[in-house]
């Protein structure tokens, strides 16, 4: 077991091999040179992240949309795997780059307790001689081999990979391409005033706010998720009835009433048992509000 000072953060991270052999994973992919994925922007870029977004909605014609579904025959990994395949051709004609990288979140798992996604991101070659099938594969492989390493967390891999100076924009790619049947959404909750003062550990029935949006219910977990890990202090916040991507994007949470404190349950059933009574007492409570 290799133990790693976190200079960053308070205390210590440990490494376990499974953890070290997925951070290995990660640099690997990522060290290599990699130009842009990105369409051309029609304005200079921003100095700070400023999370505005803007939706483009498009149709696909009754013929491609059968001939797709022909293809995937209702496989939601296939479709994903075969909608990613393309967008890296699109980007590649675009940018006449290569070395395509696209965001994904981490891949949903059964029987697995809930929590917050993580951003991944898949990295693919793709050149003039190279057949769409191939592609497919290539693809399909890339995948895999990221979701069995999908834990690692985002914003380590951002500081091994000394990209944290990046405050204009997503360190590891420009695209991303979720599809909301298999995937986490890609919320994840980051402090950043050090000096704010953060509730002790437990579960809360919450508020959250995103910036100019509506307010929504859920609840918030604090504390080392000792069924799961615990090894490092979290804070994941569960929005109910929400699947929309807002990564990047600033939320407000409102603390409501505390739930309960932090507790070690006896295997992943138990605890997401615990879970959905948990959020049926948040959504009691807030609708009294």
């Amino acid at each position: 077991m290799e133990r790693v000072i976190d200079e960053k953060a308070p205390g210590l991270v440990i490494f376990d091999r499974k953890t070290k052999g997925q951070q290995e994973y990660w640099v690997k992919q990522l060290s290599r040179e990699i130009d842009s994925s990105n369409i051309a922007l029609d304005y200079p870029r921003p100095r700070t992240y400023s999370g505005e977004t803007e939706v483009v909605a498009f149709e696909l014609t009754p013929d491609v949309y059968r001939r797709l579904i022909d293809l995937v025959r209702d496989g939601d990994f296939l479709l994903y795997t075969t909608l990613l395949a393309a967008l890296k051709v699109c980007l590649h004609k675009y940018t006449g780059n290569r070395t395509i990288v696209v965001g994904s979140p981490s891949r949903k798992q059964e029987n697995a307790a809930p929590h917050t996604g993580n951003a991944l991101a898949i990295v693919d070659e793709v050149h003039p001689q190279l057949q769409f099938k191939q592609l497919l594969i290539n693809v399909r492989q890339t995948l895999l081999d990221a979701y069995s390493n999908q834990h690692y967390p985002f914003e380590r891999l951002v500081r091994d990979l000394e990209l944290e100076h990046l405050d204009n924009k997503c360190p590891l790619f420009d695209v991303e391409l979720a599809l909301s049947n298999i995937h986490h959404p890609t919320a994840n909750l980051k402090i950043h005033n050090e000096e704010k003062i953060i509730p002790g550990n437990g579960i809360y029935a919450v508020y959250g706010e995103l910036e100019n949006g509506p307010r929504y219910k859920g609840m918030m977990s604090i504390g080392f998720r000792p069924t799961v890990d615990g090894k490092k202090r979290v804070i994941e916040v569960n929005i109910f009835d929400f699947d929309e991507d807002i990564y990047g994007q600033t939320l407000q949470v409102h603390v409501h009433h505390y739930l309960r404190g932090e507790v070690k349950f006896n295997g992943l059933d138990e605890l997401k048992n615990q879970l959905q009574k948990d959020k049926l007492a948040a959504i009691e409570l807030l609708q009294t509000s």
